[in-house]
């Protein structure tokens, strides 16, 4: 078995042809350096340089043995690269869940941020509604879910990234679009589309809530899981429904400028297993443990204080 510097001390002298500035490449004088070249033959038992008083060159053994040689060298290279990257939390992978509004909302910008920080690591993104993101999130398929609440009474650590407020989502044709706020009473009656109580348990529990607050019966007429897929439905002028402030996104129709009462604001948040170390020893959650506190210091104007205005839901300008 050789010291690496061996290795480095044979490649340095096959480019350069010559011991005397291979040596200064080195930091070292000639006759240790050498050395170094004679202790590498003894080991290998073969000769690799042919010299003379006025030349040196790769004998056969010797042009066979500097691309092997050459390669152990960036094999180690990239190898103390990779531990140092890992150990600044600069590489690896994470693996984030997250939902289709949020693909349209805050996710664009926490990737453009993530490249930025860590160019050199891998994200791995997966579409799932809230429920399942945290089914992964506890058997480890994910490292980050991005869900709306409520959270289950499991190890989490979670935190807000943003607020937003509800809207009415009302087809551009229905008579309620031309007034600029509508109240929850004016919903009595009229076709509703609402949410899956399982796949969309926060909203249509929210929205339940709030119609029942204001003493009214939704004539659900279509229960969904996604907020897209509710936009379209109302762009098809199937009924009417309550939506989160992003979904303005998708309307080409009606308004959603919202309700406001701050325990009404829907929200988004960020929740990975409690159990993982603030420091962590391996290549995937170092970037994972920067990343949240990446997205707590940048995210805090995200932070959506909703302002009270009554009872009323406004209409999105057309």
């Amino acid at each position: 078995m050789f010291d690496i510097s061996l290795l480095r001390c044979f490649v340095t002298v096959a480019e350069e042809m010559h011991f005397g500035r291979a040596a200064e490449r080195m930091n070292m004088s000639q006759p240790p350096f050498s050395r170094q070249i004679q202790i590498l033959e003894r080991i290998l038992d073969v000769q690799l340089l042919e010299r003379t008083s006025r030349s040196v060159k790769l004998t056969p053994a010797g042009h066979s043995f500097l691309p092997e040689a050459r390669h152990i060298l960036q094999l180690l290279d990239n190898a103390t690269l990779l531990a140092k990257r890992v150990a600044l939390g600069k590489t690896g992978s994470l693996k984030i869940g997250f939902t289709a509004m949020t693909a349209v909302g805050i996710l664009p910008r926490l990737v453009a941020g993530f490249r930025e920080t860590f160019p050199h690591a891998e994200l791995i993104l997966q579409e799932a509604n809230s429920a399942d993101q945290l089914r992964k999130l506890h058997s480890a398929e994910i490292d980050i879910a991005i869900v709306r609440p409520p959270l289950p009474p499991m190890a989490l650590q979670s935190l807000c990234l943003a607020t937003e407020s509800l809207m009415a989502a009302i087809p551009a044709s229905h008579a309620l679009s031309a007034k600029s706020k509508i109240n929850l009473q004016d919903f009595a009656g009229e076709p509703f589309i609402s949410y899956l109580p399982y796949e969309a348990y926060y909203l249509c529990t929210m929205v339940g809530d709030l119609l029942a607050k204001a003493g009214v019966t939704p004539n659900t007429v279509q229960k969904l899981t996604q907020v897209h897929a509710v936009m379209a439905l109302v762009h098809a002028d199937i009924g009417v429904s309550i939506v989160p402030e992003g979904a303005r996104r998708f309307s080409r129709f009606a308004a959603n400028r919202g309700y406001s009462a701050q325990a009404l604001g829907a929200f988004h948040g960020m929740a990975r297993r409690q159990s993982e170390p603030p420091c962590f020893p391996n290549d995937r959650v170092g970037a994972k443990n920067r990343f949240g506190q990446r997205i707590e210091a940048d995210l805090d104007f995200q932070r959506v204080n909703a302002e009270i205005s009554g009872d009323g839901l406004s209409a999105l300008p057309r």
